[in-house]
C-alpha cells in the first residue's frame, strides 16, 4: 500500500487522512460529505439504525496535521496543501531526517555544493509562504520536519535545525530538549517538538519500569509530563538574558 502519489491519487490520500468523519464539520462549520457516506447510506444489508449510528459516530482518529514526503515534488504535495487549506488542517514536509542512512540521499550535492535537503528546504519555504496559508499568528499551515540529532555521518545537527527552524524528534532518536532549542524563535515559539517512542514505550525503560511496573498507563503519563517539563525548562533557559 502506498501513500505518496500525484493527481487524483494524492487527493484521495489527502482526503482519507484529513477529512473529518461523517457528521463532523470543517473549519468553517459546514458539514462535510464523505464519498463513503453515500455508499454506507445505500448499504441495504445493514439495518437502518446501524447505518445512521455509523454515519453519526465521531471518528476521533482523524488528524489535525500529517507529514508528507516531497520526493515527487509539488505534484505530490499540492493536493495535501489544498485539502489542509480547505479544512483548516496542517501539513509537515520532510526536509532533513535523523535516521542513520538519511545522508545517502539527503546530503547529495549538486555542482555548486548545494545539498538535496537544502533544495527541499527552499521548496518548502516557497510553498509555505503563500499568503492564504498564513494564519493570524504569522505561521503557515505548511511546516518542515528537521531532525535535531547531533552526530556525524550525515545526520542532522543543531546548526541544520537553526538554519531550517522546524519540528524535531526528541530522545528516542538521540536528541535532547537542549538540542531542540535551535529550532525555536528567541521567544520560545515557532517549533513543534515530537516525542513518540520515548513516551509510548516508557514502561519498558528506566526509571519508569521500576516506578510503575506493569502499570504502563502511568508510565506513559509520567514520561509525557517529564517530556513537557524538560522542554519548558530548556525554553526558559534559552529565554534568559545573557550574562
Amino acid at each position: 500500500m502506498k501513500r505518496n502519489d500525484i493527481g487524483p491519487s494524492a487527493q484521495a490520500y489527502a482526503a482519507a487522512h484529513l477529512l473529518e468523519p461523517a457528521g463532523q464539520s470543517a473549519a468553517d462549520g459546514e458539514r462535510i460529505s464523505l464519498a463513503g457516506d453515500a455508499r454506507l447510506a445505500a448499504d441495504q444489508t445493514m439495518p437502518e439504525s446501524e447505518r445512521q449510528d455509523a454515519l453519526a459516530e465521531p471518528d476521533r482518529s482523524r488528524a489535525d496535521a500529517i507529514t508528507v514526503n516531497p520526493y515527487l515534488g509539488l505534484d505530490g504535495v499540492a493536493p495535501f496543501i489544498a485539502t489542509a487549506t480547505e479544512l483548516g488542517k496542517g501539513l509537515f514536509v520532510l526536509v532533513r531526517t535523523s535516521n542513520k542512512s538519511a545522508g545517502q540521499v539527503q546530503d547529495f550535492a549538486d555542482e555548486s555544493g548545494k545539498k538535496l535537503y537544502e533544495q527541499v528546504a527552499d521548496l518548502v519555504e516557497t510553498w509555505a509562504n503563500n499568503l492564504p496559508l498564513i494564519g493570524r499568528c504569522g505561521y503557515s499551515l505548511v511546516g518542515a520536519v528537521v531532525g535535531a540529532t547531533c552526530s556525524p555521518g550525515g545526520r542532522t545537527s543543531p546548526a541544520d535545525a537553526a538554519q531550517h527552524r522546524a519540528g524535531a524528534g526528541l530522545r528516542a532518536q538521540g536528541a535532547t530538549a537542549d538540542d531542540c532549542m535551535a529550532s525555536f524563535k528567541p521567544d520560545g515559539s515557532g517549533a513543534i517538538v515530537n516525542a513518540s517512542r520515548s513516551v509510548l514505550y516508557a514502561f519498558d525503560r528506566e526509571p519508569y519500569r521500576s516506578r510503575f511496573g506493569k502499570d504502563w498507563r502511568s508510565a506513559i503519563a509520567a514520561a509525557a509530563k517529564d517530556f513537557r517539563d524538560d522542554l519548558a525548562r530548556a525554553i526558559a533557559e534559552r529565554k534568559k538574558p545573557a550574562g
